[in-house]
C-alpha cells in the first residue's frame, strides 16, 4: 500500500492584519497538520521506518515537493495514459516550506540505516523570503542528541517525524528521553534511557 504524507492545511494571516498583503509587517503562513497519534511505544516503533539516536549538524529552509510518485495504477494515478505533453502521468507539485535538519545517526534502534551516516529530516515551517511559516515542530536545537521515529519518503523528500508531538525526544545529559517544551509525548517514553533498545 502506498504511504501517504500527512495532510497540511494552509492558512495565511499577517500579524495585526485581517488578510495577507504586502506591508512592513512580516507575512505569516500557518500550517495545520492532520497527523496520526499513537498510544504506545510499540505502536510508534511498528509504524516508523527508522528509529534512531541522532545529533543535529545544521539546518536550512526550503520548499519541498511532497506530492510523491504518480503511481502505476489508475487508482493511484487517475491521469495515467494521458498525453505526457499535457503533463499527464505526473503528479501535481505540492510545495511545502520545510526546515530541513541534517543529522548524524549515532545509534539505530530500527531501520535500514547505519550509525555514522547522515540523514535529512524535514518538518513544515521556517522563515523563507521574509515569510514566516508557522507549524508544530520538534526543536533539534534543544539538546545535542535526540531520538526520532521517522517516516521515509520517495523522490528525495526528507524523512519526517511520524507526528510533531510524539515522535521526537531530546536526550538529557544522563541519556534519558525528554519531551520537547510543551509537548507531552508518550509518558512511557519519557525517562527511557537511550542505553536500551527502544524498539525491543
Amino acid at each position: 500500500m502506498q504511504r501517504i504524507a500527512p495532510v497540511l492545511m494552509i492558512m495565511c494571516a499577517a500579524v495585526g492584519l485581517t488578510a495577507c498583503s504586502s506591508t512592513d509587517t512580516p507575512e505569516v503562513v500557518e500550517y495545520a497538520g492532520d497527523y496520526p497519534s499513537y498510544s504506545s511505544v510499540e505502536d510508534l516503533c511498528n509504524e516508523a521506518e527508522i528509529v534512531a539516536l541522532v545529533s543535529p549538524l545544521g539546518s536550512d529552509v526550503r520548499e519541498v515537493d511532497v506530492a510523491g510518485p504518480a503511481g502505476d495504477t489508475e487508482v493511484e494515478n487517475p491521469s495515467l495514459g494521458v498525453d505526457d505533453s499535457a503533463g499527464g502521468g505526473k503528479p501535481t507539485p505540492v510545495l511545502i516550506v520545510q526546515t530541513i535538519t541534517t543529522v548524524r545517526v549515532d545509534a539505530v534502534f530500527k531501520g535500514d540505516i547505519k550509525p555514522g551516516s547522515e540523514l535529512e529530516v524535514g518538518q513544515p515551517g521556517g522563515v523563507l523570503e521574509d515569510v514566516i511559516y508557522e507549524a508544530d515542530f520538534f526543536d533539534f536545537g534543544r539538546s545535542s542528541q535526540s531520538v526520532v521515529f521517522l517516516d521515509v519518503w520517495p523522490n528525495a523528500v526528507p524523512a519526517s517525524p511520524l507526528n510533531p508531538t510524539q515522535a521526537a525526544y531530546s536526550v538529557s545529559d544522563g541519556g534519558a528521553l525528554v519531551s520537547d517544551g510543551s509537548i507531552t509525548g508518550l509518558k512511557e517514553l519519557v525517562a527511557t534511557s537511550t542505553n536500551s533498545n527502544i524498539c525491543k
